[in-house]
Order: C-alpha cells, then sequence, then structure tokens
C-alpha cells in the first residue's frame, strides 16, 4: 500500500460495532403489573426527591457553619463530586456489561446539552442563593422548571391534547407564576 492510496474496510468482516445505532427498548417495565408500575413510580420519585434535596445539601450547610464563605466556593467540588460520581456509575456498569456497554451516539450531544444547562442553572441558583438566601430561592427553584416543562410538554411535544387539561394546566402555570411573584416581592 503506498501513501495516498484510499483504505476500504469490508463490512462483512467487522465482526460487532463499538457502537450501537440502533435503540433497543427490552419493555421490561411493561411486564411488570399496574401495581408495581405504580410503587416503582413512587419509589423511583422519592429517590429522585432525595438526591434532589442532597443535591443542595452540603454547600448550603458549608455556608452556614462558615467552612466556605460564599455558595460560589463550593462549585469545584461539587462538580467535580459530580464528575466522578458518573465516572463511577459508568465503570461499574462496564464491569457489568463485561467491558461492551450500550454506546448511543444520537445521545452523546443531547446528553451534553443537557449537562451544561444543569451546570449553568445551578451556577444561577448559586449566585441566586447567595444574594436572596434559601427562603426565596428555593420556592422559585422548585416551580420554575416545573411550569417550563408543562408549557414546552404541552405547546412542543404535544404531550396533552385534552382542552380540559390543558386549562387546568394553565391555572397551575399561573398559579404557581403568582407564588414565584409573590415570593419575589415578599423581601
Amino acid at each position: 500500500m503506498k501513501r495516498g492510496d484510499s483504505v476500504l474496510i469490508d463490512e462483512d468482516q467487522i465482526e460487532t460495532p463499538l457502537v450501537k445505532t440502533e435503540i433497543v427498548d427490552p419493555d421490561w417495565i411493561d411486564e411488570l403489573s399496574q401495581t408495581k408500575q405504580k410503587w416503582l413510580g413512587v419509589f423511583l420519585a422519592v429517590l429522585s426527591g432525595a438526591f434532589y434535596g442532597m443535591n443542595f445539601l452540603p454547600i448550603t450547610l458549608a455556608v452556614e457553619q462558615k467552612i466556605i464563605a460564599s455558595h460560589m466556593d463550593g462549585v469545584l467540588s461539587h462538580f467535580s463530586g459530580v464528575l466522578i460520581a458518573q465516572l463511577s456509575i459508568f465503570i461499574v456498569y462496564s464491569v457489568y456489561r463485561k467491558s461492551k456497554p450500550d454506546l448511543y451516539p444520537s445521545a452523546v450531544i443531547p446528553a451534553m446539552i443537557t449537562g451544561t444547562t444543569w451546570a449553568v442553572a445551578f451556577l444561577c441558583w448559586l449566585y441566586a442563593n447567595s444574594i436572596l438566601g434559601e427562603a426565596f430561592t428555593f420556592p422559585i427553584l422548585a416551580t420554575a422548571p416545573s411550569v417550563l416543562g408543562c408549557v414546552v410538554g404541552i405547546y412542543f411535544f404535544k404531550e396533552v391534547s385534552d382542552k380540559k387539561s390543558i386549562i387546568l394546566a394553565v391555572i397551575g402555570s399561573l398559579t404557581c407564576i403568582a407564588g414565584v411573584i409573590c415570593t419575589s416581592f415578599s423581601r
């Protein structure tokens, strides 16, 4: 082979691709009974809430106990902890899958965008928290993503098409927005 010759790969000689391009849905949840699905959903919601609460707790306690001067001083350690946790989970998953993890290239860019969005939102929360305090920022933080998710789900993804449900969602969203406005001006 000379320099500049093109190299063609015969796809028939490739045994298994390293990266999966198709999504295989095992549907293991569909095999559960309705009762088990509901209990699994409740458990995952409680677990998610516990992780959500623990996400903000270390930095808030460190500021309250005067270990660090500002909420922003805890950013590097928090983000490093997130990175180490994710790498550890991926390593355990890779060992479990015997060094053949399922990787989906179409999910890489959306995952990076999601992580970047979370990081920016977390930094904004820390900054707002250092200025306003937890009593004002936490209700806004807990409400705004829910309202935004509801609006995006209805408007862009057409998740709800029933007129009554849309009206209830609008009333709920307006109530939440009114609560956020009242909280903002209560100081």
